[in-house]
């Protein structure tokens, strides 16, 4: 019911422009009191999934508002709710990683030329410090499997708004010229990179419900066709990043899957039908659809001007390796040019200097962290591929999403699956309370 409503909303949003900004007003507004009233983590969790997805839907349809408002919701939700929680004094690493990247804003001072410093901390603070406030509050939550599946969904629902509007752009554009470069048309209009990214975390998104359900062949058959209807429009956007992402969280995702009896037969089936269907059906029909065109741009090497600005940062690195040269200031100052940032990496060493290398390492620890810490083959099959997904979105989008920040808050969630799909750390925990309830009513009925 939740996904098949998100597709007359991408038809209602395209086709009046106040439903958009409806739609977005509502939830933000909703975001928001969750954050204020301090509701359960779980439904707080299903909110941020929703705002990932429907940034991008706000960006197609050019919904009116602050650019970056994934972002600032993810950081007023979970920011505010940790203030009234009063866990920010135990924050741990994803507050340390947020930390180290604020005083390199003291360089705006030193260069002569004006800057826009609002619109340079909305470009590039922003998703940094929405990854550290999100991994701040993800990291004392525990996670059921069936939490786990909630949050999954409303993360893929308006994925389902953005697929649409993504079909109706394909379609309408009458005659299609496909080249060995991006494509408007065939991304709803907008920008081919993030449109990719987004509909590539939904086909894995849709891949990680299918494997924790048990025993619902319809629904395994359900969510492997949405999975490979949102890698099929990834391909045709033409940009490759949203496969490549999806592609290696889901092969480094496979390996804990495989190695627990429980899981392999699920694993096996569900990943060898998509990949038998997608390769001997979709594939070939997408390179009829393009003329062959889709061949030649995945099979391009070409980093498309991305070792430049990688190059660049590097020198700027050498050049100011204390705090870089400031968030957002890059682009110009840097030797080679090339426009903002896509690498990540990249733009912190430039940008933060040896506090920027620092923020890496803690990116690395954090992920081993929670690796280590996911106990069963789907916790950890879960963690991988959330880590490893932004991690390499990271390599070729920076952080132009809210996307990745919230990506990597979940991959630090508790969760160690037991039998019944609860954390067994959170069951023990509640035993005694539970025990002592019945207690209480068996007293009431006693009397």
């Amino acid at each position: 019911m939740i996904l098949a409503l998100h597709v007359p909303l991408a038809l209602a949003v395209h086709s009046v422009p106040y439903v958009g900004l409806a739609h977005k007003v509502i939830t933000s507004l909703y975001v928001l009191r969750l954050g204020f009233r301090g509701q359960d983590r779980v439904v707080m969790l299903c909110a941020g999934a929703y705002v990932i997805g429907a940034e991008a839907l706000w960006r197609i349809v050019d919904a009116p508002g602050p650019w970056e408002v994934g972002k600032y919701l993810l950081i007023a939700m979970f920011g505010w709710a940790m203030l009234r929680r009063r866990e920010w004094f135990s924050a741990g690493l994803p507050a340390l990683f947020g930390l180290l990247l604020l005083p390199s804003i003291a360089m705006y001072g030193t260069w002569p030329f004006k800057m826009d410093i609002r619109n340079a901390l909305g470009n590039d603070l922003s998703g940094p410090l929405a990854l550290a406030v999100t991994g701040a509050f993800c990291a004392r939550a525990g996670l059921t499997r069936a939490g786990l599946g909630r949050i999954l969904v409303w993360m893929i629902a308006p994925v389902v708004s953005v697929l649409v509007l993504c079909v109706y752009g394909t379609v309408g554009a009458g005659d299609l010229t496909f080249r060995t470069s991006s494509i408007d048309a065939t991304s709803g209009g907008f920008g081919p990179n993030q449109v990719a990214a987004v509909l590539g975390y939904g086909m894995a998104a849709s891949l990680l419900v299918a494997l924790g359900e048990r025993g619902a062949g319809a629904r395994h058959a359900g969510l492997a066709g949405l999975a490979l209807a949102f890698g099929a429009q990834s391909a045709l956007t033409f940009s490759r990043g949203g496969l490549y992402n999806t592609g290696g969280a889901l092969l480094c995702g496979l390996f804990p899957l495989v190695a627990s009896s429980r899981y392999r037969g699920r694993a096996v089936a569900v990943m060898g039908i998509v990949a038998v269907v997608g390769v001997g059906w979709v594939a070939p029909r997408l390179v009829e659809f393009t003329d062959g065109a889709i061949t030649k741009r995945f099979s391009n090497t070409s980093l498309t001007h991305r070792e430049l600005i990688i190059a660049g940062d590097l020198m700027l690195f050498a050049q100011y390796p204390l705090l870089g040269v400031g968030p957002g200031v890059s682009p110009a100052v840097r030797p080679l040019r090339g426009g903002r940032p896509h690498t990540e990496y990249s733009r912190l060493l430039a940008e933060h200097g040896v506090l920027g290398a620092l923020a890496i390492c803690l990116l690395a620890v954090m992920v081993v962290r929670a690796v280590a810490g996911a106990k069963g083959g789907y916790a950890k099959a879960t963690a991988i591929m959330l880590s490893v997904w932004t991690l390499l979105y990271m390599t070729n989008a920076a952080m132009r999403l809210a996307a990745p920040a919230f990506m990597f808050g979940l991959a630090l969630c508790r969760m160690q699956f037991d039998e019944a799909g609860a954390p067994a750390a959170e069951r023990q925990a509640e035993t005694p309370v539970l025990t002592a309830g019945r207690h209480r009513r068996s007293r009431r009925h006693s009397r």
